[in-house]
């Protein structure tokens, strides 16, 4: 008797990979509530077995979408903190920012998810958990060092500085991503300008 063809680890992930495009797709052209799991399989022009076999809902694929971007994020920022010489606060935020409304195409795709997290309580634990993972800790350890560099600050009080300003600095990050959602006529440019001048330098 013939045996079935293995499914590779490679395979597997370039069809994930596939699909999570393809949703991305979806979510940017009719939004996230409005595209359902056949609006995925065509984009991706795959059967439902094809995009079951691999994800249970568009909820699933929305959170596998978030979480590669985050730890994509976290690398980003961890990448500037062990750099030399370390990047300014501000030119850091600029590029986190850049590419993470380029890996999501659309700002607004960003606040649909948030939006949906706030109504469903599974995917705001999971959404939640996955922000303070990534990109919280990462930007915790990269304005620790900052603070050991630039002010000087032994270790205990690096970490406290830090754990004090992540949270208004991601804030800023979100400032961001809502207006540029939202406000037709926001300044790209002269928002960040403003960060920089607002951040620690």
């Amino acid at each position: 008797m013939d045996r079935m063809p293995r499914v590779t680890d490679e395979h597997r992930a370039a069809r994930r990979e596939q699909i999570a495009e393809a949703a991305l797709r979806a979510f940017a052209e009719r939004g996230f509530q409005h595209t359902s799991m056949a609006d995925i399989m065509d984009e991706a022009g795959l059967s439902a077995g094809g995009v079951y076999g691999h994800f249970a809902s568009k909820r699933e694929i929305a959170i596998e979408v978030a979480g590669r971007v985050m730890s994509a994020r976290s690398a980003e920022i961890e990448s500037a903190r062990v750099s030399d010489p370390l990047p300014e606060p501000s030119e850091l935020i600029g590029r986190v920012v850049r590419s993470m409304r380029g890996e999501l195409r659309d700002s607004r795709l960003i606040l649909q998810l948030w939006a949906e997290s706030s109504i469903d309580q599974e995917m705001r634990e999971i959404v939640a958990a996955t922000f303070a993972r990534h990109l919280r800790q990462s930007m915790t350890g990269y304005f620790t060092e900052w603070a050991r560099q630039n002010r000087s600050l032994p270790d205990p009080e690096a970490v406290r500085w830090a754990d004090l300003v992540t949270p208004a600095i991601i804030g800023m990050i979100q400032g961001f991503i809502v207006q540029s959602a939202l406000l037709d006529d926001f300044d790209e440019q002269g928002y960040l300008a403003a960060i920089a001048e607002l951040l620690p330098h």
